[in-house]
């Protein structure tokens, strides 16, 4: 036989084992794509088999040690959220001082006067001379949160006087401390303004509005602080609203 002819035959050979062992007629190649019947071993441990009758949990906690110390979830439990309430309270613990008025986002051509105190920064978004049927206030606390409050009354002499019958819109915002961009009670209103622009994009808290029956909060005790709340308006509210028109009325000219 010619060298040629060896050659091929050789080819030919090797083409048929290379057949044989791919497609496998006999089974005996184990398959990559079956979950193995084997059992998982340790080393120095106990033998655990995986059937259906036994959980991947219950097979890890088998295999782990008897003094070994219990696996336990790090993560912190969440803090109480800052209640309409305590931003009131905070409110009024100390004097506010003027911080400066100036365009607001979403509002475009009607001013926000900004104050704080040793405890809070206080937006009030509807500066202007006549107390308006709304409201925003925005009350942030460097140490408890943020709060909002929006809300729309049916008034003629502004939303201070509403009865809580009156209203046909009432929503309060909240959520935690921001410590990724922690707020000052030293901000400028620019600095203010900014920081609000980005919280309000971000805000991943609470709510509650009397417009919808959706609640969804990880907080319990928030969530009935803030139903109390917007059931039954308390006379404090009005005293504060009036307070922050008396002041818009004072200084929404000034910077």
């Amino acid at each position: 036989m010619s060298r040629a002819g060896t050659l091929l035959g050789w080819t030919v050979a090797a083409g048929a084992v290379w057949t044989v062992i791919w497609f496998d007629p006999l089974g005996a190649r184990p398959d990559a794509s079956r979950p193995s019947d084997a059992p998982i071993t340790a080393p120095d441990a106990a033998v655990v088999q995986l059937d259906a009758a036994t959980s991947v949990d219950a097979a890890i906690d088998a295999l782990m040690p008897a003094d070994a110390a219990p696996l336990v979830d790090a993560a912190p439990s969440a803090a109480p959220l800052y209640t309409i309430t305590e931003a009131l309270s905070d409110m009024a613990a100390a004097p506010l001082k003027f911080i400066g008025t100036g365009a607001w986002e979403g509002h475009f051509s009607i001013p926000a006067c900004a104050y704080s105190n040793s405890r809070v920064i206080v937006v009030y978004e509807y500066c202007t001379f006549r107390e308006p049927h709304a409201l925003g206030l925005l009350i942030v606390s460097p140490t408890r949160g943020t709060l909002y409050v929006y809300a729309e009354a049916e008034t003629e002499t502004g939303i201070s006087t509403a009865a809580r019958d009156a209203y046909f819109s009432l929503r309060i915002n909240v959520d935690t401390p921001d410590l990724s961009h922690p707020p000052s009670l030293a901000f400028s209103f620019a600095e203010i303004s900014t920081w609000q622009a980005r919280w309000e994009r971000s805000t991943q808290g609470c709510a509650l509005d009397i417009d919808s029956s959706e609640e969804a909060c990880f907080d319990g005790a928030w969530l009935a602080s803030a139903r109390t709340f917007v059931s039954a308006l308390t006379p404090t509210w009005s005293k504060v609203l009036k307070d922050l028109h008396t002041r818009a009325a004072r200084d929404r000219r000034r910077r």
